[in-house]
């Protein structure tokens, strides 16, 4: 059978704390927010003395947990690391493609046949209609 659960304990014990003495002062008449604020104080009082050993199971447990050493992965984590880990393997392999073919001997203007209309390190001097070329 499975342990139950340190702050799963730890917090009914508390809500008991709280709500049995709140039926109680409800029970004898007592107006219901003086009930409410007696009963949060004789809960925190009576939580404070006599659950200490479930409250530093709590704290214990949340420790360990806070300071592992090592995540425990999940079979939902392993899946999402695949996704990502081909799709960064598929953008590394078009950037690669992308890097060859920039510095292949292709002319920058497309032209396979090795003419050239400009250098490739001069800037091409394109007229529009109707626009005065720069002077320079």
């Amino acid at each position: 059978m499975k342990r139950i659960p340190s702050w799963l304990y730890y917090t009914v014990l508390r809500l008991l704390v709280f709500a049995i003495p709140l039926a109680i002062l409800l029970i004898l008449g007592i107006v219901w927010w003086a009930s409410v604020i007696a009963a949060a104080l004789i809960g925190l009082c009576l939580s404070y003395i006599f659950l200490s050993r479930p409250r530093n199971a709590v704290s214990s447990d949340l420790y360990e947990i806070r300071h592992r050493e090592k995540p425990i992965p999940s079979e939902d984590d392993e899946v999402e690391d695949a996704v990502v880990d081909s799709t960064e393997a598929a953008h590394a392999d078009a950037d690669s493609r992308t890097d060859a073919a920039a510095h292949a001997d292709v002319p920058v203007d497309g032209a396979l046949d090795g003419s050239v209309d400009a250098p490739v390190d001069a800037p091409a001097e394109h007229h529009d209609a109707g626009t005065k070329p720069p002077t320079a």
